[in-house]
């Protein structure tokens, strides 16, 4: 059994020896393997194996899970046989087993073989090596626990202390875990934080922070709100108030409505250029609900159009439109033939139509000559210069 403390580099490597006890040296590298288990009881990596090509604990999917070991030192060592690279145990804490096992068929070999490594926190209180090794000796050499002891063994009282001071191991190794009830109040405020409406992939940060980006700003929106403020101002200014409509109609009590009209002309004027505004600010107020309806859209529905139901439109939205290829093709069979350019795809097909469909003529000469005339058979359109294949002239 090996203890060591966490960040320590434990050494990977085995003596082997034949069946009669003598070292044996010169095997390949990998003829010798060794793995590492986790056997900490209540671990989450509890029966896992160790990647020593990766790092971690994992139950598939290694790197390489069982590392190679090789020769020490073939003269000075014999049958010494390493991991170079070790066991780093930085951030473990609790029990492994390191097992090596070989690779190659000769039956007188001294493995499989096993140890138990004991990986001690680092934080201060845990137990030193020499209690850990006082522990285990006190265990295995108990002679008698029932209170008679024989020459040379342990008593019960040591192995109550070795039992004490690996409780304390324990202790100090387990104390910096989370209780089950932090972990519950972590959990709480997860669920919490999500929301009740929470879905993975649509509400998490990321797709959040997507959906703001292309968002009105806030400024924009301040900016829209004072607009929409003073227009508002604007049109409820000319309306009479509440304390002119009480007056007004104090009046009308008062002296009668004859008098009062007589008396109040003026004032009747001024009214009636009030209901007129009246009138073409409620003509405006109008045409402000008629744009509020037209931006909202015919067939508004607040639990269909509202922003989280846009956005939930918006993420749905595929991120790319394949072309109608058949529109395409139909288009460039049905486009007018005009007059291409020389050397573009348009005048090469323009060519290659009017070579089956018009007239050719050829001329016998040193060279002779054809000549591709136009629609109309009379204009030429294209001459080449004729040879026969050793060049002479055409007949």
């Amino acid at each position: 059994m090996s203890v060591v403390t966490a960040g320590f580099l434990k050494a990977i490597q085995i003596l082997i020896a034949n069946g009669s006890g003598q070292r044996l040296g010169g095997l390949v590298t990998g003829a010798i393997v060794a793995d590492i288990r986790c056997a900490t009881p209540g671990s989450a990596d509890y029966g896992k194996f160790w990647d020593f090509g990766g790092g971690g604990f994992k139950a598939s999917g290694w790197t390489t899970r069982r590392a190679q070991l090789a020769v020490v030192d073939g003269t000075n060592a014999l049958g010494w046989y390493a991991f170079s690279a070790g066991f780093d145990t930085t951030g473990l804490v609790g029990t492994f087993i390191v097992t090596y096992d070989k690779t190659i068929i000769i039956d007188s070999l001294s493995v499989p073989a096993s140890e138990d490594l004991i990986v001690l926190s680092a934080a201060g209180g845990a137990a030193s090596t020499a209690d850990v090794y006082a522990a285990r000796d006190a265990v295995l050499t108990q002679g008698n626990l029932a209170g008679t002891t024989a020459t040379g063994f342990a008593t019960p009282t040591n192995v109550t202390s070795s039992t004490t001071t690996i409780t304390g191991a324990i202790t100090a190794a387990t104390s910096p875990l989370a209780t089950s009830t932090a972990l519950a109040a972590v959990q709480t405020d997860t669920t919490s934080i999500k929301g009740a409406g929470f879905t993975g992939g649509t509400d998490d940060l990321h797709s959040a922070h997507a959906l703001l980006a292309g968002a009105a700003t806030g400024s924009a929106l301040s900016t829209a709100a004072s607009a929409i403020n003073t227009h508002t101002d604007s049109a409820v200014a000319p309306l009479a108030t509440g304390a002119a409509l009480t007056a007004a109609r104090d009046h009308i009590e008062a002296y009668g409505l004859a008098n009062w009209v007589t008396a109040n002309i003026t004032t009747l004027a001024l009214e009636a250029t009030a209901i007129t505004r009246a009138a073409a600010i409620s003509s405006s107020i109008d045409a402000v609900g008629t744009s509020l309806l037209a931006i909202a859209g015919a067939s508004f529905s607040s639990s269909t159009d509202s922003l989280h139901a846009i956005r939930v439109l918006v993420s749905a939205l595929p991120t790319g439109v394949a072309p109608d290829v058949a529109a395409i093709v139909a288009g460039l069979l049905t486009a007018p033939e005009g007059t291409p350019t020389v050397g573009t795809i348009g005048y090469a097909l323009k060519l290659g139509r009017m070579i089956i469909t018009t007239r050719i003529d050829e001329t016998a000469g040193s060279p002779g000559s054809a000549v591709l005339y136009a629609d109309d058979s009379t204009t030429a359109f294209l001459t080449w210069v004729l040879h026969d294949g050793s060049n002479a002239a055409i007949t």
